[in-house]
């Protein structure tokens, strides 16, 4: 590639709006990036332009990118665009794409307002996510507002709607959604997530007024029922929550409601998850505010993170959920987890989930401050909300009537551990559910908490209409928790409802039993009646707690209410808890709370006194509010107190012993009498003031009788040293401890401990218990005596050490006497400080705990003090030995010991001088000599190290050399002789030494030896541990010169050569040398070329052997030359045959062979004798020859004899003659 060529065709203002054209390569990826620019930058595209540039292009599709850079001063909304025309590969090639699709809109931060609706053109918008999208992408540089024209339809919209925390997003760079003047709008989709949703978004306005009033003008509905759909969703981004955002003015609407809960949430904050269990981190100063509710599972909710990270600044105002079936709410109307400081206030919400033939079941609530109590009459925390403001509410049904029985609750304010709560000014009625085991009904829940503060003044709450056939209570007011503290002034509990089975119904009731110190109820209207009316509970709520069924037994068991009433407060309706002019609530009530306003903001108070219940109204009457001055307290039962009543003006005053004991009044109409209690501990006092046709008011004060402190430290006191010593006073109350230097474990404590210094070791301390009087009782002191002994000491020492069962000396430092003990062995001394101990046998090789005891003056203890003898193994060595060693070799050692030591001695070398087994290697300078080495056992201290000495021998090794070799000729002796360090012996050979032990002897070799190399040994005997050493020599024995004895041969005519050496007798020797008539080749002789006569043999001798040996043979010719043929038969062996002579000298004779073959034997037979020779045959078996024949014919073939018995055979035993007498002339 060499050149691109585009031109700017598309592009809105070129001059004006791009500059810099740049060219990117990204070879075969289609993913943008900027690393490779193609050519160089095309400053001012305008029109076409070329970029040049070169670049080798990869196998298969290449992408290049063309870029521009959009200046500050280009005009927003302005199209950039660009066409290719030219590619230069090879040559220029035109694209058959010139101008890919689609162009880019320049586009800069929002500022101002911005219509939406579907005839709008730029800047403006046709859809409001088209709109988001810009703000999400490009943020604001100044307050947005999107305002939805007359034309505006959601039908195009993506759902749901985001806002994203966008670039610029401020407290100045707001958002506002609303509708355009006089257009009423509405947005309406299916999402199973939400509608619209804040995804981390703050300062975000969503106002359905269009008028800027509190008309509502915009409805968003979402039609999907899913169980995590919302309508509208405020959501944290990770810890980016969605922050002071307000949705105000609007119509939410959910799925249509029948059996099914509907839409879950209409409006709430959380996490990505939408339930109403979800927790989101900063979701802060968020209001929904003014809001209309219906087809929904809740109205409002909002969730924290955690307890420890919950949202701040939620406030939820003015919303009214409060629409009929099928458009109700249907579960809660506004939930609230994990808060601090949220406000509630002037919502109207009616619930409906069960109108006891159609609905859905769990729990119905019209507002909950944290956990909702489900299925419980014991668990109110959870999801901790703290300093929580709910007042000016109305909650008129809260209808849960399955029969299955579930909880149905107006108002619960969950129990928590810190902080303030106000429930005040609401209106609470038709609060109903058929309630079974473990659930219950109550107008309001303050669930109390150990820690916290719930302040519940000026409700109104009516508890009215039949429960079906419940069987658990229900309650105006339900108090949780174990002894909260709860402030209950200023309220109407009304409940009156009925059920067909056992469930009763109260006005109040406590989840706890006495004590009730952290309880302040006064000033209320406490009512109950009906078959089911119990009044008041304590104890517990549900069935296991205690009814007090009367406003008397009500405050006898709590010492509260004096002030109360019991009476019917006369509300204008069930469900309009306004009182009539007749009200006895009216004037009645006492400031409180600095609640300045009543439920519909009329100011308080209204008339000479505040009213009960949330309602403030006017009644005119003269005679003042009955105050009865501040409560006081005096030091024991008969102490005399004025009374500070007002003046009854035109009323009368009367002073009375209201509850609590009796007492005296020194007037009863005079305001300022004085009075003197004669029993009880807590007082009420009622200063009444009536006047006719005017509500009777009444004021009460409490005096509180202090009984006078008493005090008793108890003692005398004895401990040991500057220890801590129980001590305990006998009070009637709280005190403190003093006295003495020492410390007090907890100065406050009556039972506690006090500690001595040091220096108050051996003396007696005085030390004060101090009651605290109740004021105005003062405060009483106790002495008691602390005696601090001083402790004994002891140190044993050590440790100590000793070897063997030998006596070591010990001695301790003590304060006192004391004893010595432990051990098996034996004190020279037990009661003496400093002696000796004698171990045992048994005790050495082990450490004995010893130990001194100081005897302790009491209740000092006793005290020991240990030390270890540690009783050593004497050491013990045994080097053994000794030891033999053959010259400078190593020589295996070893040494028997108790531990550790070392080898040492001699002048040579141990392998490992530490090891008790090892080698020892003499020197070269030692061999021959006795040495000496030493084993030394290392003692353990105080052990002496232990040595031990061995022998080692180094033995001279045997040295032996048998010279040679040697010769001896024949069996005669030869002197050999052998050089060596010793005595030693000669063997081998079979012949015999002059003197085996002499070095210098004779050897005689055996004939059998003659002709071999005998090889003989010296042996040098070595002295043990050195081996004997043997040294062999050869000895050469040379057989002397034999040419055997004289032999001779007749032999016939012509006949076959034969050997001369084969002739000699005795045992001639090979390889001597024939001499004769005739030359000899060899040792053969042939009759047919030789002359016959003497042939001489002679052998030459070998040294040492001397003289040469000859023999002769003679040879003579005589005779012919005859064939003996034998056919055998199957018994061969059985033949034998003879020839004699006249003489009967055998001249032949032999035996066939072979079975069954035949036999040629060629004799010759001289003339010798002159006389007649004889053929013989013989058959040892005597059966003759079966199946055989003999002949005799000449050396040419001619038949002398053959044949000559009967049938074959050879009859008889022994010798045959089988051939008649022939001469040799006729042979």
């Amino acid at each position: 590639m060499t050149s691109l060529t585009f031109n700017t065709n598309g592009t809105t203002t070129p001059a004006t709006d791009i500059t810099n054209a740049k060219v990117w390569y990204t070879g075969t990826s289609s993913t943008f990036a900027t690393t490779t620019q193609f050519g160089s930058t095309v400053a001012t595209p305008s029109g076409s332009h070329i970029v040049a540039g070169s670049q080798v292009l990869a196998e298969g599709t290449n992408y290049f990118w063309l870029t521009y850079d959009v200046p500050n001063s280009a005009k927003v909304n302005n199209l950039v665009d660009a066409e290719c025309t030219s590619v230069n590969v090879g040559g220029a090639q035109a694209p058959s794409v010139t101008a890919p699709a689609g162009t880019r809109i320049i586009k800069a931060q929002l500022n101002g307002v911005y219509t939406i609706g579907a005839s709008q053109v730029a800047p403006n918008y046709t859809l409001l996510s088209s709109a988001l999208s810009d703000l999400n992408t490009y943020g604001a540089n100044g307050p947005v507002t999107f305002q939805l024209a007359t034309d505006y339809a959601s039908g195009g919209e993506t759902f749901p709607l985001v806002v994203s925390a966008y670039p610029g997003n401020s407290v100045t760079n707001t958002l506002l959604i609303k509708p355009a003047a006089t257009v009423t709008a509405a947005i309406t989709g299916s999402n199973s997530s939400s509608i619209i949703r804040l995804n981390g978004a703050d300062y975000v306005t969503i106002d359905g007024s269009n008028a800027g009033t509190s008309s509502r003008n915009l409805t968003i509905t979402n039609t999907n029922g899913g169980t995590s759909s919302a309508i509208v969703w405020l959501q944290s981004n990770g810890a980016d929550g969605a922050t002071n955002n307000t949705f105000k003015n609007l119509n939410l609407v959910g799925t249509t409601v029948t059996a099914t809960a509907g839409t879950l949430i209409a409006v709430g904050s959380g996490s990505s998850t939408i339930s109403a269990t979800s927790f989101g981190t900063g979701n802060n100063n968020n209001t929904y505010q003014n809001n209309n509710i219906t087809k929904t599972s809740y109205g409002v909710y909002s969730g924290g993170a955690s307890a420890g990270n919950k949202n701040t600044g939620t406030v939820i105002t003015q919303n009214v959920m409060n629409a009929a079936s099928p458009n109700n709410i249907t579960i809660g109307g506004i939930l609230v987890n994990f808060d601090n400081g949220v406000q509630v206030t002037q919502n109207d919400i009616s619930v409906l989930r069960h109108d006891g033939t159609t609905g859905t079941t769990g729990t119905t609530f019209g507002i909950a401050i944290g956990v909702v109590p489900n299925n419980s009459v014991t668990t109110f925390t959870g999801n901790d909300v703290t300093g929580s403001t709910v007042t000016r509410n109305k909650i008129n049904g809260v209808t849960q009537l399955n029969a299955t029985g579930y909880s149905a609750f107006g108002i619960v304010i969950n129990g928590v551990t810190s902080g303030t709560s106000l429930v005040a000014n609401n209106m609470v009625s038709g609060v109903r559910s058929a309630a079974t085991s473990s659930d219950f009904s109550a107008g309001i829940v303050a669930g109390g908490g150990v820690g916290s503060t719930t302040q519940v003044y000026y409700n109104s709450v009516s508890m009215t209409g039949s429960r079906g056939a419940a069987t658990f209570p229900s309650y105006a007011l339900a108090i949780g928790g174990s002894n909260p503290t709860v402030d209950v002034r200023n309220n109407i509990l009304y409940n009156t409802q009925t059920s067909s089975s056992t469930a009763k119904s109260y006005a109040i009731g406590l989840a706890y039993p006495s004590p009730y110190t952290n309880l302040t109820s006064d000033q209320n209207d406490l009512f109950t009646s009906g078959a089911q009316a119990a009044f008041g509970q304590t104890g517990g709520l549900g069935t296991t707690g205690t009814d007090r069924t009367t406003i008397a037994l009500w405050r006898t068991e709590t010492g509260k209410d004096a002030a109360s009433i019991s009476n019917d407060p006369l509300f204008v309706s069930t469900t309009d808890l306004h009182i009539t002019s007749t009200s006895p609530c009216y004037n009645t009530g006492t400031a409180v709370g600095g609640t300045t306003v009543d439920f519909d903001g009329d100011t308080r108070p209204q008339g000479p006194a505040y009213d009960i219940g949330a309602d403030e109204d006017l009644v005119l009457c003269s005679a003042p509010v009955a105050t009865a001055g501040g409560p006081q307290t005096i030091c024991a039962l008969g102490t005399t107190t004025g009374l500070g009543g007002n003046a009854a003006g035109s009323g009368t005053g009367t002073w009375s012993v209201f509850s609590g004991g009796t007492g005296t009044f020194s007037g009863l109409n005079d305001p300022n009498a004085s009075f003197s209690p004669s029993s009880g501990t807590s007082l009420v006092l009622r200063w009444t003031i009536t006047e006719t046709g005017c509500p009777t008011t009444f004021a009460s004060v409490t005096i509180t009788v202090v009984p006078a402190a008493t005090a008793n430290a108890n003692g005398p006191y004895n401990v040991c040293g500057a220890t801590a010593v129980a001590i305990s006073a006998t009070a009637g109350g709280a005190g403190t401890w003093s006295g003495g230097a020492g410390s007090f474990a907890s100065a406050t404590s009556a039972s506690t401990t006090y500690t001595p210094t040091n220096g108050e070791v051996g003396s007696a301390v005085t030390i004060t218990w101090t009651t605290t009087g109740t004021s105005p009782c003062p405060d009483v002191p106790s002495n008691a005596s602390v005696n601090v002994n001083t402790p004994a000491t002891a140190n044993a020492n050590g440790p100590y050490s000793v070897c063997g069962a030998t006596a070591v000396a010990i001695s301790a430092t003590a304060s006192g006497a004391g004893t010595w003990s432990g051990g098996a062995g034996s004190f020279a001394s037990a009661t003496s400080a400093s002696t000796t101990y004698t171990p045992t046998n048994g005790e050495v090789g082990s450490a004995v705990t010893i130990t001194w005891t100081t005897t302790g003056t009491s209740p000092c203890p006793d005290v020991p003090s240990n030390a270890s003898v540690n009783v050593n193994t004497p050491a013990t060595a045994n080097a053994n030995g000794p030891y033999s060693v053959c010259g400078a070799t190593a020589v295996a050692i070893s040494a028997t010991a108790s531990g550790a030591g070392t080898w040492s001695g001699g002048a040579g070398s141990f392998a490992s001088a530490t090891s008790a087994s090892t080698t020892y290697t003499p020197t070269n300078g030692e061999v021959g000599s006795a040495l000496t080495i030493t084993w030394t056992t290392t003692g353990t201290s105080p052990c002496p190290d232990v040595p031990s000495n061995a022998s080692v021998i180094v033995n001279t090794p045997a040295t032996a050399n048998a010279n040679g070799p040697y010769a001896a000729c024949g069996s005669t002796a030869v002197a050999i002789s052998a050089t060596a360090s010793g005595a030693g012996t000669w063997s081998g050979g079979a012949g015999s030494f002059a003197s085996a032990t002499s070095a210098s002897t004779m050897y005689t070799p055996t004939i059998g030896e003659v002709g071999s190399a005998v090889t003989l040994t010296w042996t040098t005997t070595g002295t043990s541990p050195c081996p004997d050493v043997p040294s062999n020599a050869s000895v050469n024995v040379i057989a002397p010169p034999n040419a055997g004895t004289d032999g001779s041969i007749i032999v016939c005519n012509g006949a076959a050569p034969f050997s001369l050496f084969a002739l000699l007798g005795g045992n001639p020797q090979t390889g001597g040398a024939w001499s004769g008539p005739s030359p000899v080749s060899g040792d053969t002789y042939a009759a047919s070329t030789m002359d016959p006569g003497t042939y001489t043999y002679t052998v030459n001798a070998i040294a040492p052997c001397t003289g040469n040996a000859t023999a002769t043979v003679s040879v003579s010719e005589s005779g012919n030359a005859v064939v003996l043929r034998i056919n055998t038969d199957a018994n061969a062996s059985q033949i034998s045959w003879e020839i004699k002579d006249a003489a009967d000298a055998t001249v032949a004779s032999g035996s066939p062979v072979g079975n069954n073959t035949q036999v040629d034997q060629t004799l010759c037979l001289s003339n010798a004798n002159g006389s007649c020779y004889t053929l013989k045959l013989t058959d040892s078996f005597g059966d003759g020859i079966i199946g055989g024949g003999w002949e005799l014919r000449t050396a040419d073939g001619k038949t002398i004899l053959k044949d000559s018995f009967s049938g074959g055979a050879v009859s008889g035993l022994g010798t045959v003659p089988v051939a008649t007498c022939r001469r040799p002339s006729s042979i």
